[in-house]
């Protein structure tokens, strides 16, 4: 299993080693932030968006990225939950204040005052959905 990861309390548990272990179906999804900047980013959300355009919210185990660091982190959720092809959203604000988006591998781009205000309002997209567990190494 991965060394840091996130579900609900229902499919993820402990095992003899007190490492996360899955201990129902699950489906899992990966996200993998790699910094190529000399700043550090911070307030770092991220949502994956189903084919069908839904967005189900992928909570994570940091809040910022420091300069040239990589990060990875995986959730698991139950069977249904997620399927098929995905995008993942990452929101996240720079050194100077500013907010910004990316979708896969397209452009990044910067969020207005309106987004950013209803990316700032929405409380309960950071902490995600699920339990945060992080393995011992």
């Amino acid at each position: 299993m991965e060394k840091e990861c996130s579900g609900p309390a229902g499919l993820l548990g402990l095992g003899p080693d007190r490492r996360a272990v899955v201990t129902a179906e699950a489906y899992m999804a990966k996200v993998r932030l790699v910094s190529t900047s000399d700043e550090t980013f911070s307030d770092i959300r991220a949502a994956l968006i189903l084919e069908d355009g839904l967005e189900v919210k992928f909570a994570l185990s940091f809040s910022e990225v420091a300069p040239h660091e990589e990060k990875n982190f995986t959730n698991y959720f139950y069977p249904g939950e997620i399927s098929g092809h995905m995008r993942v959203r990452l929101q996240f604000r720079d050194a100077n204040g500013r907010y910004w988006e990316r979708i896969n591998g397209e452009p990044v781009r910067e969020l207005r005052r309106s987004s950013k205000a209803s990316m700032e309002s929405n409380a309960e997209f950071r902490g995600g959905r699920g339990v945060w567990k992080k393995q011992e190494e």
